[in-house]
């Protein structure tokens, strides 16, 4: 099994949006795939037809003493997927960690049982990390990944921050996928051929176009891959799902 951490440099550059539509599509390329959120926003969970006012996911289900098994779904197109949950409807009773905490707790006693279970069953594992959560929290999700993708938006905040010394060391072992990029703006061609120079090693080639088909997707509350195969975005996560085959292929390989 392939285990992928998908996190954003920052907030609001689409992590989730790439985590979900990936898991299509490698599911859509025959690879059985299973994501899981450990974003505590719960947001995943949309992309795979979730009722908003359903509370259920791993974490809710744990906190619940609940096995992590029942905060599970299989989404009307088959791919199983485990939200979060919404930890604001827990019950009275229950006492609330401090969402750093909580995660902390969860990784050293539910998340290792819970990805060799699931690597009995699926070919890769994506994972959902949200960009809000410290370097030493971040530090020991990554040791549980065997590829990072960390994701960035065409714009000169996001290339300012892959720039900064202080993000070498978390980059250095993680590959940096564009998203939102746009064929008619010339400063985020200029950044991308800047940076994608600077980075040649990291940055891979396939970028996720911006397409309104995705946010029509989530409307319907699925991925852009099964709302509207023939989109760019469609071809964009088709192909980023076809590196990462690839990658997980040489990684086998190479161990």
């Amino acid at each position: 099994m392939t285990r992928v951490l998908v996190k954003g440099i920052t907030s609001g550059v689409g992590a989730t949006t790439i985590a979900a539509n990936l898991t299509y599509a490698l599911n859509a390329s025959g690879r059985t795939t299973a994501v899981v959120d450990l974003d505590p926003r719960n947001i995943l969970g949309m992309w795979f037809g979730q009722n908003e006012a359903d509370p259920n996911g791993w974490v809710y289900a744990e906190l619940t003493q609940q096995s992590w098994m029942l905060g599970g779904y299989v989404s009307p197109q088959g791919v199983r997927f485990f939200p979060f949950g919404d930890l604001f409807q827990l019950p009275s009773d229950i006492e609330r960690l401090p969402w750093s905490n909580l995660i902390e707790s969860l990784l050293q006693r539910v998340l290792p049982a819970m990805l060799t279970a699931l690597s009995r069953e699926y070919e890769f594992v994506v994972l959902s990390f949200p960009a809000m959560f410290n370097a030493k929290l971040l530090s020991k999700i990554k040791a549980f990944a065997d590829t990072v993708l960390t994701v960035i938006h065409c714009d000169p905040v996001s290339f300012s921050l892959l720039r900064r010394p202080s993000n070498q060391a978390e980059l250095a072992d993680s590959f940096v996928v564009a998203n939102q990029c746009s064929v008619f703006h010339q400063i985020q061609q200029d950044l991308l051929l800047l940076n994608q120079g600077a980075f040649a090693q990291r940055f891979i080639s396939t970028k996720i176009h911006f397409d309104i088909a995705v946010q029509e997707a989530l409307t319907s509350m699925t991925s852009v891959v099964e709302y509207s195969p023939n989109a760019q975005a469609s071809h964009d996560f088709r192909a980023l799902a076809t590196w990462l085959v690839a990658n997980a292929s040489k990684q086998t390989q190479s161990s």
